[in-house]
């Protein structure tokens, strides 16, 4: 298997979640010397692969590892404590082992995807709920030996209707881990992993309260554009590459209105990032270019705070 290499492993039940875990590799550290001389190079180290042999890193001695079986076994032992039996999803695992990122949903926990009546305005939470058209609930753990990723937890949301992946690391208040790997040993750098995982698992079944109502802001969040052309450039402004960018336009277009005499595109927040979560859930995309643009569409577009910026000015308002 060829370097920066993903592969993706599907679970259905909590079981074979955990026989995915355990089936993870653990790194181990070994000293290194310096180029052209047997002497050990005293304050760093090799974090190994153990299935390939390889070093994924050089590492001063305030590295620690955070063992995938350790971390992510902790985490699906304190889900199934708070009641959540029923879980599906997959693992992207990177150079076997050096990277892994498992997505998980909650079949049993779900909010109504936001209902539109005939004038397109978005209806509050709680109302206009149809069957089949639903978010599930679900979480997304990360750990890398490579350091590429810190050992990380984020909700994780699945819209039926149209299969899109959304995640969020930063919108949800009190529903996020991350802790980098500086620590004196790994048994130290757990210690204190631990209780954010916990207080990270208490706090995830409440994170569909909290996205409905970010979900609710975004849709009544009209962005109205003068053209394609437009659009395309706010895209640009966001995404930074011409390629994503104009993948995720020619989506958003799609989910205009338009008013009869109108040019205009209307449009808003949560139908851009529909655009946006559609593109990397439905394209050929590669794991890591994916997280990069998830996690902007989150910043700068769901986020309440976020103003979609654009080289000249367009209308927005919110609905009332």
């Amino acid at each position: 298997m060829s370097k920066n290499s993903w592969k993706r492993n599907t679970f259905r039940n909590m079981t074979e979640l955990q026989d995915l875990i355990m089936d993870l590799p653990n790194h181990v550290e070994k000293g290194v010397t310096v180029e052209g001389n047997d002497k050990p190079e005293n304050g760093y180290k090799a974090i190994v692969n153990p299935r390939t042999g390889n070093t994924s890193q050089i590492v001063t001695d305030s590295y620690a590892r955070v063992p995938n079986t350790d971390f992510f076994s902790y985490w699906a032992q304190g889900i199934e404590e708070i009641g959540v039996t029923n879980i599906a999803g997959y693992a992207l695992i990177k150079d076997e082992g050096d990277v892994v990122k498992i997505r998980s949903t909650f079949p049993d926990y779900s909010i109504p995807d936001i209902q539109i009546n005939n004038e397109r305005r978005f209806l509050p939470p709680g109302h206009g709920h149809e069957v089949g058209d639903i978010i599930y609930m679900g979480a997304e753990i990360v750990n890398s030996s490579n350091r590429n990723n810190t050992a990380s937890a984020s909700a994780n949301f699945y819209r039926l209707v149209c299969r899109n992946g959304m995640i969020c690391a930063e919108v949800i208040p009190g529903c996020e881990l991350a802790r980098n790997h500086n620590a004196v040993s790994s048994e130290v750098l757990m210690s204190d992993i631990y209780p954010r995982m916990d207080k990270y698992n208490k706090g995830i079944l409440d994170s569909g309260v909290k996205f409905e109502k970010i979900m609710y802001d975004a849709a009544n969040s009209e962005v109205i554009f003068d053209n394609q052309i437009q659009l395309y450039s706010s895209m640009q402004e966001i995404f930074k590459t011409a390629k994503h960018a104009e993948a995720i336009g020619d989506i958003a277009k799609n989910y205009a209105r338009h008013v009869s005499g109108d040019p205009r595109l209307y449009l808003n927040k949560w139908d851009l990032y529909n655009a946006a979560t559609f593109h990397t859930s439905h394209n050929e995309i590669t794991p890591d270019v994916a997280s990069q643009i998830l996690v902007k569409a989150e910043t700068k577009i769901l986020s309440p705070k976020a103003e979609i910026p654009l080289p000249v000015p367009i209308q927005t308002r919110v609905i009332g």
